[in-house]
């Protein structure tokens, strides 16, 4: 399931030497938040890797299929509410002949709620 111009939509992406980051904006009103919790929404961690593939995808215009999740880390609860704007930075997204690996962190401001790395194959022609 897309989740771009739907859960989420992109402000900006921009790339700075080796840096890759993607700025977000949430859809608070989507129907996610509505039962993730309703009254204290708060972004599903699925999610969050979702948004960090898509962002991916959109930088290398290629699709891409989660091969294996390496490490996660939740750091703290992301409400749509309260991080108007969240960046998807990518430090590293190293290419293979195959895929990518990359590690990711999800910040907004001084706020740190995910570290991420994971590796990613690409669709097949």
């Amino acid at each position: 399931m897309k989740l771009l111009n739907d859960f989420f939509h992109i402000v900006e992406d921009t790339q700075k030497e080796d840096v890759y980051v993607c700025r977000i904006r949430l859809n608070a009103d989507h129907f996610i938040y509505k039962v993730h919790f309703q009254g204290n929404p708060v972004t599903p961690g699925i999610c969050l890797v979702q948004i960090a593939t898509e962002c991916l995808e959109r930088k290398l215009n290629r699709r891409l299929y989660l091969k294996e999740m390496q490490n996660i880390k939740f750091l703290s609860v992301l409400s749509p509410v309260e991080g108007a704007l969240i960046d998807f930075v990518f430090p590293k997204i190293e290419e293979t002949g195959t895929g990518c690996k990359i590690k990711a962190a999800i910040l907004s401001g001084e706020n740190q709620y995910a570290k991420i790395s994971m590796i990613y194959v690409y669709e097949p022609f």
